[in-house]
């Protein structure tokens, strides 16, 4: 599959897209999440979607269960994406659960080129540079 050679998954380790049979609801979210960050930066996100019918795991940034259609959306996604996307402020949202959501977008403060968020009831309550530390933030405030 020549698509494979363009992934930007591409050397990242399989843990990530799949589960195992011990991990925890949270850690499992916070896996999903980093997962869906790298899907989405992917250039190849159709073919791989399409790759992954039937297939358990993240497949174009997506989990089984959203892939089917049997798991909706946050109800708060929308808002928050209509009081923070815009032009000057290109945020996206990568997760969302509850209250909370995890938003990444290009940004030329740091060496990697992308700044992360945490927001809880549309308030952006923590930024950063750190990939790790957003989604330990995130996993915080959406199990407290």
């Amino acid at each position: 599959m020549r698509w494979m050679q363009e992934a930007s998954c591409r050397g990242q380790s399989t843990s990530l897209f799949f589960s195992n049979e011990d991990e925890k609801p949270a850690d499992r979210k916070i896996r999903e999440a980093k997962a869906k960050a790298i899907c989405a930066t992917c250039p190849v996100v159709p073919q791989c979607l399409q790759a992954g019918e039937g297939e358990e795991g993240i497949w174009g940034g997506m989990t089984e269960a959203e892939r089917s259609g049997k798991r909706r959306k946050s109800p708060l996604s929308r808002p928050i994406v209509e009081q923070y996307a815009n032009e000057s402020n290109p945020w996206v949202v990568i997760e969302a659960s509850g209250n909370a959501a995890i938003w990444q977008r290009e940004s030329t403060e740091s060496w990697h080129g992308v700044e992360w968020a945490v927001i809880l009831r549309q308030e952006i309550i923590y930024t950063s540079f750190n990939l790790d530390a957003t989604y330990a933030k995130y996993g915080s405030v959406i199990f407290s």
